[in-house]
């Protein structure tokens, strides 16, 4: 994404003041900014220069989804998902903004919510693994156990590689009292990422070694 924001500003880098090409330049900038700050964990720098380039283009998808990304970052779910919302509006196909929003109302507790939108976003692209996680983790929320192990065997079968939903598997597991499976899962997921805190975190519960 930052490529083509780059890309933008040498395209349009000699239009004058004020015209469209001038103002999608501004905009393409604003954009690299905002993922710079982004990066550097700076969120409200972000939202700053992803409200900026929104402005100079309100047709923003991009502007509109990484705001809502950088909003949730920050723990501000309502209006990560009212940008979500303008994302979808805008591109009403694109898988990401659902699984996003999803994840907000999956914080907020709406898991009906959630789960309808990650629903969207399989029936859009069935072979999205990340979707299956999520929706996962919202099954169990509600405490659908079945079905939430039923996501995540699909998401390990699309990318058996995928260490958030071993952890996720792992969890579930843990939950309904299935022990062995879980340190199993979470053992599966700290080989595949060391970094999981899922997985870490469980193993500790359960006093196993990794």
């Amino acid at each position: 994404m930052r490529a083509f924001a780059a890309l933008l500003l040498l395209l349009f880098a000699g239009s004058p003041a004020g015209s469209p090409g001038a103002a999608q330049a501004d905009a393409a900038g604003e954009l690299a900014a905002g993922y710079t700050a982004y990066d550097s964990g700076d969120l409200d720098g972000a939202i700053a220069h992803f409200t900026q380039a929104i402005t100079l283009q309100p047709e923003s998808a991009e502007a509109y989804l990484m705001r809502g990304i950088s909003y949730y970052d920050n723990f501000e779910f309502d209006l990560a998902i009212a940008d979500y919302t303008r994302v979808i509006a805008l591109k009403p196909g694109d898988t990401e903004a659902y699984v996003e929003r999803g994840n907000a109302y999956d914080e907020t507790g709406e898991f009906d919510l959630a789960i309808a939108d990650y629903a969207t976003a399989i029936a859009l692209d069935p072979n999205n693994a990340w979707a299956f996680n999520e929706r996962a983790i919202a099954y169990a929320g509600e405490g659908l156990y079945d079905k939430a192990l039923a996501d995540c065997n699909t998401a390990i079968a699309l990318d058996s590689d995928y260490a958030e939903a071993h952890g996720t598997r792992g969890q579930i597991y843990e939950d309904l009292g299935r022990v062995d499976e879980a340190i199993a899962d979470y053992r599966k997921a700290l080989s595949l990422d060391p970094a999981n805190e899922t997985a870490g975190e469980g193993l500790a519960r359960l006093g196993a070694t990794p």
